[in-house]
């Protein structure tokens, strides 16, 4: 394993299966999910994993702004991804086409909308409404949605709790970072220990931009892993710093005693 690889790894938490169970009921019951984490918990990455394992073809809305997100947008996106079709100009035509797209598919369908916290109200209604459309021969709906939100910005979106079966995450406990990240650091306990004390190490997306500073520093150091002593160039960088001697002290004075002169005799002349 290169040092590259090092680094680059899956946490297997208790989160994230907690996420596959509830993705895959979803999927299967063609019901309504909401998934809220803290930013950089890996809830997004968590989500697409599962649906990837579900084998449901997933429907993403794209638009930046999701405050504004509607369900024209939605259901064009249905159009978009289960047909070579184009969408219908009106609401009431595009409706009937998704309709008849969903109803066509073999297999399950999966609409997934991140940020699902800036939702508007009257799109998680229309949401929950899509949910609900029957499909022939089913008592089920036509599609699966799984909404992935903030849950520090869950209150401003109080319509997805109500409207949908909710799924808080907990976040990374220490004893999965530190079994996680020596697997990664190719079992060096005193690294993983000492990246799992810090608080960063508690959050998905921190943590690995504390590996990607920890690899930098033990490339820094040639060396070809991240070892307890780059770990603690980047924790630490003073305590890290190797002292400097008297010698080293007596003659920065030196130097600094040297420009002085210098500068007071140009001041003088």
């Amino acid at each position: 394993m290169t040092i590259e690889e090092s680094w680059d790894f899956e946490l297997r938490t208790q989160d994230m299966r907690r996420i596959f169970a509830a993705v895959s009921a979803a999927v299967t019951g063609r019901g309504m999910l909401s998934i809220s984490a803290p930013r950089g918990s890996g809830k997004t990455f968590g989500v697409w994993r599962a649906l990837e394992a579900s084998g449901a073809v997933v429907v993403e809305p794209i638009r930046l702004d999701r405050e504004r997100l509607t369900m024209a947008d939605v259901l064009t996106a249905i159009v978009r991804d289960l047909s070579d079709e184009r969408a219908r100009h009106s609401a009431e035509a595009r409706a009937g086409q998704a309709r008849r797209l969903l109803r066509g598919m073999a297999g399950p369908v999966a609409l997934l909308i991140d940020d699902a916290h800036a939702l508007h109200h009257q799109t998680v209604r229309g949401l929950k409404r899509l949910s609900e459309l029957g499909a022939r021969g089913r008592r089920t709906g036509a599609l699966a949605i799984v909404l992935a939100g903030q849950s520090d910005a869950a209150r401003n979106a109080p319509e997805v709790g109500l409207r949908t079966e909710r799924l808080a995450l907990t976040g990374l406990a220490r004893p999965e970072i530190v079994e996680a990240l020596r697997h990664a650091l190719r079992g060096d306990v005193e690294a993983a220990a000492l990246i799992a004390e810090d608080p960063r190490a508690t959050n998905w997306l921190d943590l690995r931009a504390l590996l990607r500073e920890c690899r930098a520093a033990a490339e820094a150091r040639g060396e070809d892993r991240i070892t307890p002593g780059a770990v603690e160039a980047v924790l630490r960088p003073a305590a890290a710093a190797p002292r400097p001697t008297r010698q080293a002290l007596a003659d920065e004075d030196e130097r600094i005693a040297a420009r002085l002169a210098q500068r007071g005799a140009r001041s003088a002349a």
